[in-house]
């Protein structure tokens, strides 16, 4: 019955725990329990295989935010620096 229980409550474990948003849980079964390749050892490790998927494309999200609000900065910073000079009368407003 441990055979069976312990994957499920592993995943269950780390299921809660990905819903509490710490994307680095895992089943994390231990090699003993995974040499038998029953099912609920698979669900175990098909599991700890998606995790790691979801981890690794919220750490790619991450960093295409941050790259894209890094581009945005420098034509914004400019564009913000030109109406500022126009409102101090520094660079004529040109309508065209």
């Amino acid at each position: 019955a441990r055979r069976i229980s312990r994957p499920i409550t592993a995943v269950a474990a780390a299921d809660a725990r990905i819903a509490e948003g710490d994307l680095s849980a895992r089943a994390g079964l231990p090699a003993s329990a995974l040499r038998g390749r029953s099912e609920t050892a698979l669900l175990a490790l098909h599991f700890d295989k998606m995790a790691d998927a979801l981890e690794l494309l919220e750490r790619e999200r991450q960093a295409l935010v941050a790259d894209i609000a890094h581009e945005l900065r420098t034509p914004l910073t400019i564009l913000q620096g030109q109406l500022d000079a126009m409102q101090d009368g520094v660079v004529p407003f040109d309508r065209n």
